[in-house]
């Protein structure tokens, strides 16, 4: 490129010094049919154009004129670009590689001034300036290119096998020195990490390499004295955390027994008091006594009670019995409602349950799923104030969480759910809610162990299903359980 513009450069400034001086000798004459025609530089630069395209010369020019129309003339979008430039920019000169015919051809412009000297020959004009540019076209530049072309060839060939000679010296150099002793490392550190700590590794070659070979033998000398001691240490607290385990088996053990004992001790003399207390309902004398009202209705508080301590026992030994069958859940819920009916009314608690219109089977144990129920109807009973409402909803769904609703014929589980309007559980509480004994700071009041929603997660999740809390909003809480559709073909000892 920088040969094509020296010599475009070159034609350029003779055509402007032969201008120059056609114009200091106010312009030539040249003799025609016995006549002398006067030629200025224009005339000048024209014929010599038009003589290098008769003559196929290796080159061209043309005056290219700032909005000039005539064909001769008119600059072309590059002649355009040049003289925009050269005006507004200050730039001398522009070369671009274009394509006529098919082949590539090197486009040189320079500016084409007007001054002083040329009025000899244009008095018409005043104004002096760049007026257009000067272009110079190689047709040969495709001999450049080849040539170019040619030499980057043998260049890349001298370069190719250089780089591949300097690779293969580089890989000998790379194998020797570098991979065959991380081969060995690799290798040494692969039995390390299988747990033989009896290998050792011996690197020759550099100091690097040596000093490297010496610290992983003693690494490794390290990681075989600190695995013994860890092993001991190891058997140590494995046979404590054993007698921990057998001492932990033995106080549930016993903290089981004393529970399930005391439970069947409590039940007999409950039920005596029970039996007597209507005995004296009976009788003449104390007939109507308000006193024997309270006393029942704390004998069957206390027997819920001892009732709950010992279902919750079972549920930890993992001794309670179930009486699986197919049942209609949405018969059993409205049967529990009906249930809990009169402890609504005292409070002028208002349950909405709609019954569904289809079917809605469940291979579960009933009077354990009317315990659950029953339990958490009485819970938002407890904490809905006066006047408030309860809902209660049981929907298909197709996960166990019963997050994704579904068409009765897609569900795989039923999901019932307990909405009261009472003050919320804290966050705080929320994943302490279902633990044993828990009560929440939200109810004050001296009822209850603390054991019923624990009892309803222990049987839900035994019926395979799960039992948890949604939160919507400030106020209330939604208590809701999901137990697996039985469909038609389920094993009934499933």
């Amino acid at each position: 490129m920088e040969q094509m513009k020296l010599e475009a450069r070159g034609i350029y400034h003779y055509i402007v010094l032969t201008r120059q001086l056609i114009s200091q000798w106010k312009g030539v004459y040249v003799r025609k049919d016995n006549q002398f025609q006067r030629k200025t530089p224009s005339g000048f630069t024209k014929a010599l154009a038009d003589l290098g395209q008769k003559k196929h010369a290796p080159f061209s020019i043309k005056l290219a004129l700032d909005g000039n129309v005539d064909p001769d003339h008119a600059p072309d979008p590059f002649e355009q670009k040049a003289i925009s430039l050269m005006k507004n920019k200050g730039v001398r000169e522009l070369w671009d590689v274009t394509e006529a015919d098919g082949r590539p051809v090197f486009r040189y412009a320079g500016p084409l001034v007007f001054d002083a000297g040329c009025t000899s020959c244009h008095a018409e004009k005043k104004k002096t300036g760049i007026i257009g540019c000067i272009t110079v076209s190689l047709h040969d530049a495709e001999r450049f290119f080849s040539t170019l072309k040619q030499k980057s060839l043998y260049a890349a060939l001298y370069l190719t096998g250089a780089f591949g000679l300097l690779m293969v010296i580089l890989w000998i150099l790379l194998n020797r020195f570098v991979l065959k002793p991380l081969g060995k490392l690799d290798a040494a550190a692969s039995r390390v990490q299988q747990g033989d700590l009896d290998v050792r590794l011996d690197l020759q070659g550099s100091v690097e390499w040596k000093a490297v070979g010496k610290n992983f033998n003693s690494m490794v000398r390290e990681l075989a004295r600190q695995q013994a001691v860890l092993q001991e240490e190891v058997e140590k607290a494995v046979s404590s955390m054993k007698q921990a385990y057998d001492e932990l088996k033995r106080t549930e053990q016993y903290k089981a027994d004393f529970f399930t004992n005391i439970t069947h001790d409590l039940k007999t003399p409950i039920t005596a008091m029970k039996g007597a207390l209507s005995l004296l309902k009976n009788t003449e004398f104390c007939k109507d006594n308000p006193y024997l009202e309270i006393l029942e209705r704390n004998c069957t508080k206390l027997a819920g009670m001892v009732q709950d301590v010992l279902d919750c026992t079972r549920l930890d030994s993992g001794s309670m019995e179930f009486d699986l069958r197919p049942i209609d859940l949405a018969e059993l819920i409205e049967n529990t409602i009906l249930m809990a009916m009169p402890l609504a009314w005292e409070k002028k608690i208002e349950i909405n349950y709609q019954v569904p219109e289809y079917h809605c089977p469940a291979m579960i144990d009933p009077a354990r799923m009317e315990q659950v129920m029953s339990n958490l109807l009485s819970n938002a009973i407890k904490f809905s104030p006066e006047h408030s409402s309860i809902n209660v909803r049981l929907e298909p769904c197709t996960d166990i969480h019963g997050d994704n609703s579904s068409t009765p014929e897609d569900a795989s589980f039923w999901l019932i759910s307990v909405t009261d309007q009472g003050q919320g559980v804290p966050e705080a509480e929320r994943e302490a809610i279902f633990d044993k004994f828990y009560q929440s700071r939200r109810y004050k009041g001296p009822e209850g162990l603390g054991l019923g929603l624990s009892i309803v997660k222990g049987i839900v999740e035994l019926h395979r299903g799960e039992a948890g809390l949604k939160i919507v909003g400030d106020k209330g809480a939604i208590f809701y359980f999901t137990v697996p559709v039985f469909k038609q073909g389920d094993n009934l000892n499933d």
